[in-house]
């Protein structure tokens, strides 16, 4: 089970790394370019959302006794990630 909850954890960090790299490139472009912004995360966004998805299926497959680990490990952690990077991914002026 803490294998499960490890592996959950580190899909969870690679599904994350698409969306907090739109997040940071969208902070860089200019104002004006709100459709660009709103591509760039929507498709980040949801191939994050498939790199989740994928691994949990993948999960119930091999290791059915140990999806629900796997899942939570997942989930919690991909949420904290996009928690940490509103909160400290900002520049303070």
């Amino acid at each position: 089970m803490v294998i499960a909850i490890v592996l959950g954890v580190v899909i969870a960090i690679v599904g994350f790394l698409p969306y907090a790299f739109a997040t940071t490139r969208a902070r860089k472009m200019s104002s004006g370019d709100t459709m660009g912004h709103l591509k760039w995360l929507l498709v980040t966004f949801f191939i994050s959302f498939a790199i989740l998805v994928i691994a949990l299926v993948v999960c119930t497959k091999v290791a059915h006794d140990v999806a629900l680990a796997f899942a939570a490990a997942e989930i919690l952690t991909f949420i904290v990630a996009i928690i940490a990077l509103g909160l400290f991914g900002q520049k303070r002026k």
